[in-house]
């Protein structure tokens, strides 16, 4: 499937969120963010997968095709970390 990380994170009013410096978010920055540091509960194989798919993502400013296994990967990463909202428009994002 082919999937445009390059979108602003919303708040829970459809708003883009900013940062404490006042830029927006940005999906693809979170998202590989969070390929980049997961570091529990992987294996060795798993983990050098979500560094090739973190490079893949951040050299990307369109689509980006990504298979289920990568898909699985990239909500594992998110599902710990980000609040229900955030991991809520990855998620859907990942399964249009």
């Amino acid at each position: 499937m082919k999937v445009n990380f390059n979108k602003p994170l919303k708040d829970f009013r459809g708003e883009d969120m900013k940062d404490e410096f006042g830029k927006v978010q940005n999906i693809k920055d979170i998202v590989c963010r969070l390929l980049h540091e997961k570091k529990k509960d992987m294996s060795i194989d798993d983990k050098f997968e979500a560094y090739k798919l973190m490079k893949r993502i951040e050299a990307s400013n369109s689509d980006v095709d990504i298979n289920d296994r990568e898909s699985l990967l990239i909500k594992e990463c998110c599902n710990n970390t980000l609040t229900a909202g955030a991991f809520g428009q990855i998620f859907e994002l990942l399964n249009v």
